[in-house]
């Protein structure tokens, strides 16, 4: 061991120290110094340290916890930098332009075991030769090679189902897998019996005996340095010395490095110095940057700091004659930063993507997905969970709410219908209340009734004065000179508990609605025109959204940007806590994986599993609550996942301001709230304080809810999920004087688009529609026509005309009697014949072609209110219809292998006989035509509300 280490000293005895001589070294630092806290108040780990490592040697640190070993290290693999200093890495400034570092040229091995515990070592071991450019049967190879040097376990079995001893092996194989050319090893031997720290010694010394290896560790077994060529023994930040092990031990007349390490200490604490001839001669050898004093070479009664290390590892030194005392930032001498002699270039400045490198990444992803299948299926099933609990909990209007009512005019007395003499009209309003589904209680007096309101018995009560009716009908007969009698007993008196906010609100609206019904229909029966009370106002029908649109149906866009965004922001923000915390992100980083690569793979891999969430959840909400889908599905899906994408970038930002899980969940949970108030999903953002309207609306805008220029981000998903009646569908109040012209007229201007089809309705178009296929076996006098119809296109059915149509418009929903002509269709098909006509047998096979003129219908088509959601659609029965045609003319093409006479003349018969062969099609046509039609019609009232077709 000493013999190749002696040689390479003579190598460079009488070289001088240049930039160029340190960095043919392995490592090389000069002047570091590494400090934490404030300029004021600094927390100084490293403290002029110099030190040299050449290549191919074993380079033991030693020293106790927390002087400074760990810090040093990551300076070198460059995960830290030092504040100030020179550090040369394999001939390069670590992280620099050029520089090997980071890269697969460096093995780092930590204190931690830094390993993915769901991993088996196969996995483990695949991932990291990734990242190195191995191959697959590379990977393998050294596999087997390092389960037998370091006595490894079943290489399948996962890394937390072994002791503590096998795991430290593992992550000892996974530095000594792709054979790097630097190792750093943090105390790679605690923890292993000693003959398998003999067999790892002995393995280290082979690699390094070619020169093409170095390796430089740290360990709590001093004597185990023994084994190093050089060893530094490192206290409080500074390196008292270093030397080979055999020279310590010959220097201080001893016999173990425990008591050389005993009296540097004691040496160093007494501020004594000590320097053997053949130290001086090493170190006054060695030249110092430009305005650096060689404190090697001092007069004997000088008092001076810590002497240099010196250039190739034989050197000790302790400090002066004063007490030792660590020097700050200020007192250091600056040594020249190392010069970057990397040339820029254009291709420096654009992102690269290692293909080998994003393969592992990805792959090691979705490999902690399926080892941890139980927390994947959790968060695919979490947006279904959460989104179902707000739509069913959320928005809808309360129903059984306690209602007490004080009716001194009725008594609960049964009611008689609503008519113009009715004399208990205000049993009549209650039952019009009694359908908003509310539970009357009856109270005997206003004093009770209030105090159930009082008590919470009861969301409010009515009052209803005797002689009720009598007041209300003076009121409407002398409106214009009502007496004050008149107003007080027609007023119903209301007493409501308005803490609960939403149910008051709903209370006053239920009340409202059912007076203005219980109103229209008593002026109704008594022949007088019910629009005279009503305000004169006119609302038309929304531009956006619908009349009865529920607070559901407002908040169900933004609890859909919600649940994605957070939840992506919830699983980034973990996923990457894990890598970092477990330890696998820095040895990835050491092994060259860029930052851009880290989160390419993450967005990658998290993406995947956002896209089924969202199709999840989309698809849920679609199918099983019947969330009305208007509008493009891709634009939907779209703007989720670009809300989930920022999510991703969220989690992100708070993994980096993170160190642990439970912090990072303190920030998502505290974000939701304020973002998802600021962002106007719950509430306009209109309604808010000046102070905060600029912060709002950046929120909003950063939750992709509002755009700029008051452009409304959650309108686009509106408009994806409920979008407004189109403009080629004229809207016809059911009150409209002349309603028959009406819906007369909205029929003709869609009937254009009938003919081509409307997708956004999935309305197929009329030209052509197809029929079944229709087998006629008609016998008439010496004629038997046996005939299979196929492949039947009927066209110009989009050209009917009405000719009258008569509305009847009921509560429960509309009948229309119409009557429709068209004056032409065509039918075309394919034939197979098997017919006789006379004595003459007919068989043919070929093109069909029929003409009918004068398609007259007269249809009936009865259509229910029905309820989705709460709300009200109209859905049309299969229309009744009959039908009288006028004239057939009928073709068949081919016939007697298609001899024009003989043709001619069997088709002249057949056409003798259309009316009677038409009435074997003419079922099957009337059947098509009328499901086509009531089809189209259901099409349309069920895609928009009832309200909104016939406001």
């Amino acid at each position: 061991m000493s013999d190749g280490l002696e040689m390479r000293r003579r190598q460079f005895t009488s070289q001088q120290s240049t930039v160029e001589i340190r960095k043919k070294h392995a490592v090389s630092v000069r002047g570091a110094h590494k400090s934490y806290g404030t300029k004021k108040h600094p927390l100084v780990i490293l403290s002029d340290l110099n030190m040299t490592v050449p290549k191919g040697t074993i380079y033991g640190l030693l020293g106790s916890s927390g002087c400074g070993k760990t810090t040093l290290l990551n300076c070198i693999i460059g995960r830290k930098k030092f504040n100030s200093g020179e550090l040369w890495v394999l001939g390069g400034s670590p992280g620099s332009k050029g520089s090997v570092l980071p890269g697969p040229q460096i093995g780092y091995m930590p204190q931690e075991i830094a390993l993915y515990s769901e991993f088996s070592i196969r996995e483990t071991m695949k991932y990291f030769g990734w990242i190195a450019k191995m191959s697959s049967k590379q990977i393998q190879e050294r596999l087997d090679f390092l389960v037998e040097l370091l006595m490894l376990p079943d290489v399948d079995r996962k890394i937390k189902n072994l002791s503590g001893g096998q795991q430290r092996r593992v992550s000892f194989a996974t530095v000594l897998l792709h054979e790097p050319e630097l190792l750093i090893l943090d105390e790679p031997t605690v923890g292993l019996d000693p003959i398998l720290r003999e067999t790892i010694w002995k393995h280290l010394t082979e690699i390094t005996n070619d020169g093409s290896t170095t390796v430089v560790l740290t360990t709590h077994y001093i004597e185990e340095t023994r084994h190093a060529h050089l060893i530094g023994l490192m206290r409080s930040g500074y390196i008292m010395a270093e030397e080979a092990p055999h020279n310590l031990l010959t220097r201080f007349e001893t016999d173990t490095l425990e008591d050389a390490f005993l009296k540097l200490s004691i040496m160093q604490n007494m501020g004594r110095r000590r320097r053997s001839i053949a130290v001086h001669s090493v170190i006054s050898t060695v030249t110092l940057p430009t305005g650096i004093v060689n404190r090697g070479i001092v007069p004997e009664d000088t008092d001076t700091k810590d002497e240099i290390s010196a250039e190739f590892g034989d050197g000790v030194f302790v400090n002066t004659k004063r007490r030792f005392s660590l020097v700050t930032a200020n007192q250091l001498p600056q040594i020249p930063t190392p010069i970057d002699t990397h040339t820029t270039k254009i291709s420096d400045y654009l992102i690269k993507l290692n293909p080998q490198r994003m393969k592992a990444l990805i792959w090691k992803n979705f490999l902690w997905m399926v080892h941890n299948w139980t927390i994947m299926l959790t968060i695919m099933t979490l947006p279904i969970i959460q989104f179902s609990v707000f739509y069913v909990t959320v928005g809808h209007a309360p129903t059984h709410l306690n209602i007490g009512v004080v009716n001194y005019e009725s008594n609960g007395t049964e009611c008689s219908p609503i008519s113009c003499n009715n004399t208990k009209l205000s049993c009549n309003f209650l039952e019009y209340l009694k359908e908003k589904h509310v539970n009357m209680i009856p109270y005997e007096s206003e004093t009770s009734a209030v105090y159930s309101v009082d008590r919470g018995l009861t969301y409010a009560c009515i009052i209803i004065k005797e002689n009720y009716t009598m007041a209300l009908k003076s009121r409407f007969e002398k409106w214009r000179r009502a007496d004050n009698w008149d107003l007080l007993y027609s007023t119903i008196e209301v007493y409501r508990d308005v803490s609960v906010k939403d149910v008051a609100s709903f209370l006053k609206l239920y009340l409202y609605d059912s007076f203005v019904l219980f109103i229209s229909d008593y002026l109704d029966v008594c022949e007088m025109n019910k629009d005279a009370l009503k305000l004169p106002i006119q609302w038309n029908p929304p531009v956006y959204g619908n009349r009865s649109t529920d607070f559901t149906e407002f908040a169900a866009p933004g609890a859909l940007m919600t649940i994605t965004f957070f939840l992506s922001a919830g699983l980034t923000t973990v996923a990457m806590l894990i890598e970092r915390n477990e330890g696998i992100l820095e040895r990835s980083l050491v092994m060259g994986v860029t930052a851009i690569e880290l989160l390419t793979s993450h967005v990658i891999s998290e993406f995947v599993v956002m896209i089924v969430q969202i199709v999840a959840v989309v698809c849920f909400g679609i199918y099983t609550f019947e969330m009305a889908l208007k509008g493009s599905l891709f634009l939907l899906l779209a703007i989720m996942s670009f809300s989930g994408f920022c999510g991703m970038w969220y989690g992100f930002a708070v993994s980096s301001a993170c160190d642990r899980e439970g912090t990072a969940a303190y920030i998502l949970l505290g974000s939701f709230f304020p973002m998802i108030l600021l962002c106007g999903a719950i509430w306009p953002i209109e309604e808010r304080r000046a102070f905060c309207e600029d912060n709002q609306r950046s929120v909003a805008r950063g939750f992709i809810l509002m755009d700029a220029k008051g452009v409304v981000a959650v309108l686009c998903v509106i408009q994806a999920v409920y979008c407004v009646i189109p403009s080629y569908i004229k809207v016809c109040p059911h009150d409209h004087p002349k309603l028959a012209a009406c819906i007369t007229n909205s029929i003709e201007e869609l009937r254009p688009r009938l003919k081509t089809g409307i997708p956004e309705l999935d309305i197929p178009g009329l030209e052509p529609f197809e029929l079944d296929p229709i087998e006629i076996d008609s016998i008439g006098g010496g004629t038997r026509l046996a005939t299979n119809i196929s492949d039947i296109r009927v066209y110009g059915a989009s050209s009917f005309k009405i000719l009258k149509l008569t509305p009847t418009l009921t509560k429960k929903g509309h009948n229309f009697r119409f009557e429709v002509i068209i004056p032409r269709i065509t039918i075309l098909a394919e034939y197979e014949l098997d017919s006789r006509i006379l004595f003459l047998d007919l068989k043919g096979k070929g093109p069909f072609n029929a003409n009918v003129s004068d398609y007259h219908f007269e249809c009936i088509m009865k259509g229910n209110k029905i309820k989705r959601n709460n709300n009200d659609y109209l859905e049309f029965e299969q229309m009744k219809c009959n039908l009288v045609i006028g004239k057939v003319e009928i073709y068949l093409d081919k016939l007697f292998e298609g001899n024009p006479t003989l043709s001619k003349a069997t088709n002249n018969v057949i056409n003798d006989n259309a009316n009677v062969l038409f009435e074997e099609i003419k079922p099957g046509v009337l059947k098509a035509l009328t499901k086509r039609f009531t089809d189209i019609a259901n099409k349309i009232t069920l895609s928009f509300l009832y309200e909104e077709l016939f406001p």
